[in-house]
């Protein structure tokens, strides 16, 4: 098991003081403040996605991120995972929306747990689809924000 997953482990389970947000609560103004800053950054992906904007979605990514789309392999690094979204942008158009369901921080970690919906058209007009499904995002908070560093989603009917 790596460092990291380690870490998240002993925060998580170890006896860390963890902000729960099911249901909106929190604990203290740095639990508010944290769970106010993450939600935003998930709002911010959301719109950098939407506008087709690259260097602002990369920008919430860490350097050693890791997504792991349902569609294939891990991509390993933020340089991968910006490839990735360059050849999408350059041949479509998509509307994402986020619906957080649950969220824990963990001092520097936070693990959010999510719906999300998205529409998506060929720009030359060829296809179009939507799907829906679920996400976990784990971030970790750097000097200026949130940054995605692990990412899994699925599709709630992989068929349809």
């Amino acid at each position: 098991m790596g460092r990291l997953a380690l870490l998240m482990m002993a925060a998580l389970f170890g006896g860390a003081v963890i902000a729960g947000c099911g249901d909106g609560e929190a604990d203290g103004d740095d639990a508010t403040a944290a769970l106010a800053e993450v939600r935003a950054a998930s709002a911010d992906w959301d719109e950098a996605f939407n506008a087709g904007d690259l260097s602002g979605l990369m920008s919430l990514y860490g350097d050693e991120a890791v997504s792991m789309p349902y569609y294939g392999p891990a991509l390993e690094g933020k340089a991968t995972i910006e490839a990735d979204f360059a050849g999408f942008f350059e041949g479509f158009d998509a509307e994402h929306a986020t619906t957080i369901v649950g969220l824990e921080i963990g001092g520097d970690w936070a693990i959010e747990r999510g719906q999300y919906t998205l529409s998506v058209s060929a720009k030359d007009g060829s296809e179009s689809w939507e799907e829906a499904g679920k996400h976990i995002v784990v971030r970790r908070r750097a000097a200026d924000g949130w940054r995605v560093v692990w990412e899994i989603w699925n599709l709630d009917d992989p068929g349809g």
